[in-house]
């Protein structure tokens, strides 16, 4: 079909590769890398084709030669790819080794809950979110089976973060029970033993020889790193324990991923060692940590051609892999060191950590208990002070009420008093009458004596008479008045 005739493809509105995942470069270059490597996949395809032909089959390849090294490292066609990997890495024949294996570990270890899988349902849905394969449920649960599969299979690693990615890339070319084993031959074969385990101690090591390598294969950027005193191992730990799954373009991931699974770990120190020596000028041209740290950062993902990378990565000078392992086993024992300081200072950290939280504990339940106490004696005061007034209120009700009965008392006495002073006037006025009435009585006898005596003129009877009648109204007077 030629370009005339072929139809012009629309910006999407989300921009992807055509493997499905997103891309962080514009919709142009992505179109360019595409039209740059379709020349190379085509020849890629015929020679392929040729060689499976001439071998009588894709199964006889597994027989590793200096041409299928050289086709290997060329790029593998997309639809060879599954059976291909599993064939050059070996997964292939452990499946077909224990038949039934993967299911039966599936079914004994069922509804089983460990730290493992604690940790993988965590991570399900950070991994790949953005791809539209793991959107559809069933493919998150296969990706959770053949993680919970190999935590069973090998609880001295268990599950470790960036296996997520290795088994999700791989699901994406195979079925579950492929993309298992093919996992177990990266962690367990392609891979140092312990590169996943808890403290990661291979992978540390690795760190380690990168950087001796760098300052070997390419001594002036290796010290021009290190004068700016960056954290390589910040940086390139991820690339080596996801293969440069999640950070390189994914054309350029494939072809990384068929070379290593070909030829072993050997290839992450060339691929690393490439990505140097192409951007070397951006690299001296960072003087500062901070834009030194970033540039390398950045390195994987500039590195479109994939073609280019492989080429820069195989024509580094020859080291091979004895004089990697050699470099290995002399680290070792320093990480080893450094990793055991590391876990006695965090051990010491949690330990002071959680002596702390007792303490703050400790104090929580004292202040508590002291404002519980403080609450109780308050209550306890309002109490006394309620008592208090209720016993004042009770006093002064009782002094008001005796006071009240000794004003009752009083005035009860006081009328009695003045009752009987009036009955004692009443009386002595009675007897006053009575001597009063008895003296007249007498003076009567006694004039009735004296006229019987005596028998006077008319005149003197006449004024005795008047002067008689004078004293009883004077008399009569003086005992209403006393009245």
């Amino acid at each position: 079909m030629s370009n005339a005739n072929k139809p012009k493809q629309t910006k999407p509105e989300i921009i992807k590769d055509e493997y499905g995942f997103p891309i962080h470069y514009s919709w142009e270059e992505e179109q360019k890398l595409r039209e740059n490597t379709r020349k190379t996949k085509i020849r890629a395809e015929n020679q392929w084709k040729n060689f499976i032909e001439k071998e009588g089959g894709l199964a006889t390849i597994i027989k590793k030669s200096t041409q299928l090294k050289k086709l290997v490292r060329k790029g593998i066609p997309n639809e060879l790819r599954s059976n291909v990997w599993q064939i050059l890495s070996g997964a292939k024949e452990m499946k077909e080794a224990n038949p039934n294996y993967y299911s039966n570990l599936l079914n004994r270890y069922k509804s089983q809950v460990s730290k493992s899988t604690k940790q993988i349902d965590n991570d399900l849905h950070r991994t790949f979110p953005d791809h539209d394969f793991y959107r559809k449920q069933e493919n998150v649960d296969k990706l959770r089976n053949v993680l919970v599969a190999y935590s069973w299979r090998n609880d001295k690693i268990g599950y470790c973060q960036s296996m997520n990615f290795l088994a999700a890339f791989l699901l994406l070319y195979m079925n579950e029970e492929e993309a298992f084993w093919m996992l177990v031959s990266i962690i367990e074969d392609k891979m140092p033993r312990d590169y996943y385990s808890s403290d990661m101690v291979s992978s540390h090591v690795d760190l380690r020889v990168l950087k001796k390598l760098l300052l070997k294969r390419l001594n002036k950027i290796g010290s021009h790193i290190l004068s700016t005193n960056v954290s390589l191992e910040l940086i390139t730990q991820q690339w080596f324990l996801c293969v440069f799954l999640t950070c390189t373009p994914t054309e350029t991931t494939l072809r990384i991923w068929d070379a290593f699974l070909f030829e072993g770990d050997k290839m992450l120190f060339r691929i690393a060692l490439a990505l140097f020596k192409i951007n070397k000028k951006s690299l001296f041209k960072s003087n500062d940590h901070a834009t030194l740290f970033v540039t390398i950062k950045k390195l994987p993902e500039n590195a479109f051609d994939p073609d280019k990378l492989l080429n820069v990565a195989f024509k580094i000078k020859m080291f091979s892999r004895k004089e990697v392992n050699k470099l290995r086993i002399f680290f070792k024992p320093f990480v080893q060191e450094e990793l055991e300081k590391l876990r006695l200072a965090r051990t010491e950290f949690r330990r002071q950590r959680q002596q702390q939280k007792e303490e703050e504990k400790r104090k929580s339940i004292m202040n508590e208990n002291s404002n519980e106490n403080s609450n109780s004696n308050l209550n306890s005061d309002q109490n006394k002070n309620s008592n208090s007034n209720q016993n004042k209120n009770q006093n002064q009700n009782q002094n008001e009420n005796e006071n009240s009965n000794q004003n009752s008392n009083s005035n009860q006495n006081k009328n009695q008093n003045q009752n009987q002073n009036q009955n004692e006037n009443s009386n002595q006025n009675e007897n006053s009458n009575q001597n009063q009435n008895s003296n007249q009585n007498e003076n009567e006898n006694s004039n009735q004596n004296q006229n019987s005596n005596q028998k006077p003129n008319s005149n003197q009877n006449s004024n005795q008479n008047q002067n008689q009648n004078l004293s009883y109204s004077t008399l009569f007077a003086n005992n209403f008045s006393d009245i």
